[in-house]
């Protein structure tokens, strides 16, 4: 299932945990060394910046081959021929990347694995669309979300590629918005619902799956699907997108004092959820639910303000961004000393300090 050695892989993310002990003084030169050797990796893995420059030169090289290799095949002309060369150059790349870049060379997260994978994914789904749009099929906007699915699921499973997931989480709720829009009124109206409906499954699985040993490696991937899903569990029950797009899609004409329906529980939802993130996080100690609890509560400020705030912009969002300083200031300032189980202090600071308190 994992395109990459699962031993390297293992012994790639201790070696990362122990370069994080190693920074933090907490092992010695020695004991680094030790790690490294017991737990040997094979992958070339580089630094962010040459990662990035491999990604583009890649990219730039792959872009320049298959245009030179489209010089010596047959002159075919139409929507057809192009769909066809696309998928091919597009399997050709991915045959690369597993076989060469990945199995032979041993490349991970290196940049021209991302650009191979990005430019497989990228061309197989061109050119299945072209062979569509050839065909002439009309399809359904929703259908145009469901067809990568698979192919980002097999990215995102095969890969544990990160953005693979984003996309694929932002595909799939797509293809939910349009299903529910092909509904007609009844489908547009009970869009919020649905909406919040699907996250709140998301964020079940995804935390049921993150509790799983053996899907530890896929740990990221799982973190994001968690934070998308909030995410949208949110914008699904905030009043500001709501009524914006009840408006758009319903073509609802409010007179003024008029207002959408339903619109006292959408008041109430842009409310309560930034509280109930809140209150789940500090019960839970979830770093994630904290967040998204704050961009939460960020947004509901900017809803309301929206709406029923009268001042100018500047003036309130200065009050707001220095009030949450303030705020912030204080909370660093308290948790300085572990409270129930929070600390603002860094973990490997205090692991030290304790260290350095026991008696040699």
């Amino acid at each position: 299932m994992l395109a990459y050695d699962r031993r390297s892989f293992v012994n790639f993310t201790i070696q990362t945990e122990a370069q994080t002990w190693f920074d933090s003084k907490l092992l010695s030169q020695e004991q680094y060394g030790a790690i490294c050797q017991n737990f040997p990796c094979h992958f070339y893995a580089p630094t962010l910046f040459i990662r990035v420059t491999l990604f583009l030169a890649t990219l730039i090289a792959i872009s320049a081959g298959s245009g030179l290799l489209s010089l010596f095949l047959p002159g075919f002309s139409g929507s057809f021929s192009f769909a066809i060369r696309f998928m091919v150059f597009g399997g050709a790349v991915y045959w690369l990347l597993e076989q060469v870049v990945i199995r032979q060379k041993s490349f991970f997260r290196a940049g021209v694995d991302d650009a191979l994978l990005y430019y497989a994914l990228g061309s197989m789904l061109g050119g299945i669309f072209l062979l569509l749009a050839s065909a002439g099929l009309k399809l359904p906007t929703a259908t145009y979300f469901l067809i990568p699915l698979p192919f980002l699921a097999w990215a995102t499973i095969r890969f544990t590629d990160t953005l693979s997931t984003v996309v694929l989480f932002l595909c799939f709720m797509a293809f939910v918005f349009f299903i529910m829009l092909s509904l007609g009124t009844l489908g547009k109206t009970g869009l919020p619902f649905v909406v919040m409906g699907v996250s709140i499954s998301l964020l079940l699985l995804s935390n049921r799956l993150l509790t799983r040993k053996d899907l530890d490696l896929w740990a990221p991937n799982l973190l994001i699907l968690k934070s998308l899903s909030l995410a949208t569990f949110y914008l699904g029950g905030n009043y500001l997108i709501v009524r914006e797009l009840s408006i758009a899609l319903l073509d609802t004409q409010l007179k003024p004092g008029a207002d959408i329906p339903f619109a006292f529980l959408f008041y109430f939802l842009t409310v309560a959820i930034p509280i109930a993130f809140a209150f789940q996080g500090i019960r839970k100690r979830d770093a994630v639910f904290i967040r998204m609890a704050l961009l939460a509560l960020a947004f509901a400020i900017f809803t309301f303000k929206y709406y029923f705030v009268p001042a100018s912009y500047e003036l309130f969002l200065t009050i707001i961004g220095a009030l949450m300083i303030l705020a912030a200031i204080a909370i660093m300032n308290y948790l300085k000393q572990p409270v129930n189980g929070f600390t603002h202090k860094s973990l490997f600071r205090r692991r030290q300090e304790s260290l350095d308190a026991e008696p040699s």
